[in-house]
């Protein structure tokens, strides 16, 4: 089997129901609203001089527009960003969080793979698999920041990553 045969990729399509009542489907971002997403998360990103994140702007404008890049309507067409933005914050997140996944978007992260190296060290004070534990039993909202933290740290590390390899060649 050819690793690179990408014919065989099943469409991800999850039925969506908006709170107007309009029928959507949740597709995997294509590569432009992929790319535009990453753009996007660095775009708020603030560096400080030494180069490590030290806030972010605008960045809540970052998930209404990936939802809608993701979501598409009978006649194949996104809604518009204000008609996303104008949902629950609740419809946005669950969407937001669910297209990431289906679209593989913050995935092998080199932050997650360094914690879990960290963690998995003889010396460490605490497994692996304890801070797993303990990261999936917080509240809702604080297991969602930290992944949301995680999910900008890594997003920030791989551009700067991308960063260093362009300016090399």
């Amino acid at each position: 089997m050819n690793e690179f045969d990408f014919s065989l990729i099943e469409e991800v399509e999850i039925p969506v129901v908006s709170p107007e009542g309009e029928e959507f489907t949740l597709k995997r971002a294509s590569g432009r609203v992929a790319k535009e997403h990453r753009n996007a998360v660095m775009a708020a990103t603030i560096f400080g001089p030494d180069g490590k994140v030290t806030g972010f702007r605008n960045l809540a404008s970052v998930e209404p527009r990936f939802v809608a890049g993701c979501l598409f309507d009978r006649a194949g067409k996104n809604p518009s960003v204000s008609k996303v933005e104008g949902w629950p914050s609740m419809v946005l997140k669950k969407l937001y969080e669910k297209a990431k996944e289906i679209s593989d978007v913050g995935e092998d992260s080199p932050i997650r793979k360094a914690l879990e190296t960290a963690l998995n060290r003889d010396d460490s004070p605490i497994s692996y698999e304890t801070f797993s534990d303990w990261a999936r039993d917080l509240k809702g909202k604080e297991y969602s920041s930290l992944s949301r933290l995680f999910s900008l740290k890594e997003e920030s590390v791989k551009n700067s990553q991308e960063s260093s390899e362009n300016g090399s060649q």
